[in-house]
């Protein structure tokens, strides 16, 4: 008897510590899910704190710029080729002033060897080698009739044959200061016309140049819009495109196809090449297709990782092409 009472004296003392244990056991646990769900409103809204203090900080921080699908690069990166969704986008002409040699350089070849829109489909104007260009053929961008082609620079390389010409009711003028022969139509659509582009009205050498809008006065154009512009003119299209810009008629160009020349020899060079580069992305251009020459030489640089070359064909369509 006495036996059976010390085993169930022995058996409550077990239950009681039992159930003493489970229920501090549960304390902790609320405890420490108190604690944690604490932290953690604390942690959001010291979170919150620090981010209000960084936005604080930062008042005074550039906002990238973004244009159609780009994403503008931090200054420091914007000297190498980008990857990725990001785009080499050009800063503005105040930090192309600062650039230095290396950053001009990197900058320059980077931007005319990568694109920031795309155009599904294409058409092949010209010979598929060495000398053909592609137009877009986006309902948008493509020739409307009646249409007008300005192609700078012949070369027999391209040309809307009579045909084309001729199922798409465009007038093309080719113009070649070298010429052999003197100005003549050879169709009732193409003109060949024995003047070249440049900056401003001259004779140079006995080649007659002009500008655009000049060129645009003479044939009767002055208002309206030019389909496609092509210009392969073995480095005046340096001084010819300032002009375009400046004088509001690269804004009445649908697609604008253009053979880039020069090395970027020098800073002085380079930056006021990328400023040129910068007026004709902010009028609308968007690089759609571009291809290194390799007819042109090509340059090896320290300040660039990979072989570089001289001639880069670039074909844009512009987004706000005004109509009259």
């Amino acid at each position: 008897m006495q036996r059976q009472r010390t085993f169930l004296l022995v058996i409550c003392v077990i239950f009681t510590g039992f159930l003493c244990v489970n229920n501090e056991v549960k304390s902790s646990v609320n405890d420490v899910v108190k604690m944690v769900q604490s932290t953690q409103k604390v942690g959001i809204k010291q979170m919150q704190v620090q981010v209000n203090s960084l936005n604080e900080d930062r008042h005074d921080a550039p906002v990238p710029q973004i244009y159609d699908n780009e994403v503008a690069i931090p200054r420091n990166q914007q000297n190498v080729v980008s990857v990725g969704l990001l785009q080499v986008v050009l800063p503005t002409k105040y930090e192309i002033e600062r650039m230095s040699d290396e950053e001009a350089f990197r900058t320059y070849h980077s931007y005319l060897d990568n694109t920031d829109t795309i155009c599904h489909r294409k058409l092949r104007m010209g010979n598929i080698g060495d000398g053909g260009w592609e137009i877009c053929d986006y309902k948008q961008y493509r020739p409307v009739k009646p249409c007008i082609v300005y192609s700078f620079g012949i070369n027999n390389e391209f040309s809307f044959d009579d045909d084309t010409a001729k199922s798409y009711e465009c007038d093309v003028f080719s113009f070649d200061p070298s010429m052999m022969q003197t100005s003549y139509k050879r169709s009732n659509h193409v003109q060949f016309l024995k003047m070249g582009i440049s900056g401003t009205d001259t004779d140079r050498g006995g080649w007659e140049l002009h500008t655009l809008k000049t060129f645009k006065k003479m044939l009767n154009h002055t208002g309206k819009v030019i389909d496609v512009l092509k210009a392969d003119v073995e480095g005046s299209e340096w001084p010819s495109l300032p002009e375009m810009t400046s004088s509001g008629e690269l804004m009445h160009v649908k697609q604008l196809l253009l053979e880039y020349h020069g090395d970027c020899s020098d800073r002085r060079q380079c930056t006021s090449r990328l400023k040129t580069l910068k007026d004709i992305h902010d009028i609308g251009f968007r690089r759609f297709y571009v291809h290194k020459n390799p007819a042109c030489k090509l340059i090896k640089s320290a300040l660039f990782p990979v072989i570089r070359t001289r001639c880069y064909e670039v074909h844009y369509v512009n987004i706000n092409a005004v109509r009259p």
